[in-house]
């Protein structure tokens, strides 16, 4: 029971509370008799909630693969739509919702993080902070456009967790002009729920297995954008024989700055650069002369971590934005250089799970400043 706590404890990205409602999937109950979820409920419904930006954004298998995030009687409001604003009911109606304007693999729009998950009597319930991203169409830099965030609720189904009813608050300073839901729960001591037995066809992870790969993907952008040992720590994150690629748009003039020996796209499917730097030593090297770093450097901003298992090892995909934060700048506009993509092989080695493959594709950049040669 020490161990499950402990586990529980270290799960990236999520805090947990308790507040009782009534939602259609049962839970364990604690020896409390609290709402009780086991460590991998709440790693999956992390899951659930980074899946549905990619979902949304790509317009995957015709809006579908969005639709599908929702049980069968799911419900998606958005507040901002109408002074009362508008709900949207059934698979059809969901799925129109992931259709039309910018779509496809290579749009970041929708960055979610601080995501809050508390066991109900029936199933649970969530918040998460949700930042909708600019492109930057026509010669624009990106940018962030507007947020706010979710209010959900999960259920626990065949298919496993799925959002019940998810409302969208736009962000707004004063006071609101829409009906906000009760603030989020004050935290309280875990309890474990017991696993349910699972239902799941072909290859699973552990809950370790999640929370390890999270830490590995997590310790990414301290080990690229610190760099304090020479390239040692960014290069132990990847396998011996481990691979960095990356894939940009072309550009009409020079980015300054901009990573070398990037390949540019050669299709729309998924992204398949060469690589950029392969071995613990090239990647060492790659890191520390040609990226900018320092001991109080922070700059690759990742979000929506999502994880699959494959046959003996696990593949994942996060969105990414690096941030040019100027120093002296506050309450100034900062520049968002990159916005793009992770595609990562993971394979566990000896000394845990590592890097593979890492590929990052990027979506939209900053263009060169005029009179860039």
């Amino acid at each position: 029971m020490l161990k499950s706590k402990l586990l529980l404890g270290v799960i990236l990205g999520v805090s947990m509370a308790t507040v009782p409602t009534a939602q259609n999937a049962k839970p364990s109950a604690s020896s409390s008799n609290r709402p009780a979820l086991s460590a991998l409920d709440y790693i999956e419904i992390e899951q659930l909630v980074y899946k549905y930006g990619w979902a949304l954004d790509s317009g995957e298998n015709n809006g579908f693969a969005y639709a599908d995030l929702y049980s069968a009687d799911g419900t998606f409001t958005g507040s901002n739509q109408g002074p009362s604003g508008r709900t949207y009911q059934g698979r059809e109606n969901l799925a129109a919702l992931a259709r039309g304007g910018r779509r496809g693999p290579l749009n970041v729009g929708h960055l979610v993080t601080n995501v809050v998950i508390t066991p109900t009597a029936e199933g649970a319930i969530g918040r998460a902070y949700v930042g909708i991203f600019d492109m930057g169409d026509g010669g624009k830099a990106p940018a962030a456009g507007h947020g706010g965030f979710y209010d959900d609720v999960y259920v626990k189904t065949d298919a496993g967790w799925r959002i019940k009813k998810r409302t969208y608050i736009e962000s707004k300073w004063g006071e609101p002009n829409v009906s906000i839901p009760a603030p989020i729960p004050p935290v309280q001591a875990l309890e474990e729920g017991k696993a349910s037995p699972s239902k799941a066809k072909g290859p699973t992870l552990t809950a370790r297995d999640y929370v390890e790969l999270q830490q590995l993907v997590a310790r990414y952008p301290y080990g690229l954008d610190m760099n304090n040992d020479d390239g040692r720590s960014y290069a132990s994150l990847f396998a011996p024989d481990g691979t960095f690629s990356c894939i940009l748009p072309a550009a009409e003039k020079p980015v300054p700055g901009e990573p070398e020996r990037c390949q540019t796209p050669t299709g729309q499917g998924a992204p398949n650069g060469q690589p950029r730097a392969k071995g613990s030593a090239a990647l060492a090297k790659m890191v520390t002369t040609e990226e900018p770093h320092g001991p109080n450097y922070a700059r690759h901003f990742i979000f929506n971590h999502v994880i699959e298992p494959t046959a003996g090892a696990a593949k994942g995909r996060e969105y990414l934005a690096v941030v040019d934060i100027v120093p002296g700048q506050q309450g100034k506009s900062h520049s968002i250089y990159l916005l793009g993509r992770y595609d990562d092989e993971y394979v566990k080695t000896p000394q845990g799970w590592r890097f593979k493959t890492r590929t990052f594709t990027a979506a939209a950049r900053r263009q060169a400043p005029a009179g860039t040669q």
